[in-house]
């Protein structure tokens, strides 16, 4: 089955916020393909982390899960959702 999961949080093993990443590889290893959209911003050192200025999305594979790196800005101190949201609808 392909799953899809958006988790604007969600972090490779490199970040913070595993879980989503830790249950996909789980879902793996069942024989499932597994893609998480996520923002590319980094909520935890507030810094643009995964992508450069040019790109607007990225697409990684980790132990068989696909996670996609959406571009998203600070709207307010806070990341822009609907940002991210508008992105993942071209998908």
């Amino acid at each position: 089955m392909r799953i899809w999961t958006f988790n604007h949080y969600a972090s490779t093993p490199d970040e913070q916020m595993t879980a989503p990443f830790d249950i996909a590889k789980a879902l793996v290893r069942k024989g499932h393909e597994v893609t998480i959209f996520a923002s590319s911003f980094s909520h935890y050192k507030f810094l643009e982390l995964k992508l450069r200025k040019s790109e607007t999305w990225q697409v990684e594979v980790l132990d068989g899960v696909l996670p996609q790196r959406l571009a998203t800005h600070l709207e307010h101190g806070l990341v822009c959702v609907e940002d991210m949201a508008r992105k993942q609808e071209t998908f």
